[in-house]
């Protein structure tokens, strides 16, 4: 079972943010270069559990842009 910790320090992270203490879920930013949708960059998103975080994370696939800023 995955981690807080490991969900922070995936390579493809850049912030997590843990609502969990009020039935918030778990918010996560992917670094640039990474979208959860393969057409638009789409790189935050929040899941009930850390568990389903993680897989959030490793299922992103590679984006090369058009970036939005």
């Amino acid at each position: 079972m995955a981690s807080l910790k490991q969900l922070q320090t995936h390579s493809r992270v850049e912030e997590v943010e843990n609502y969990r203490s009020i039935d918030g879920g778990v918010f996560v930013t992917l670094k640039r270069g990474w979208t959860i949708d393969p057409i638009h960059e789409c790189r935050a998103f929040g899941e009930d559990t850390i568990k389903e975080a993680m897989q959030m994370v490793r299922d992103a696939d590679p984006y090369a842009g058009p970036y939005h800023d």
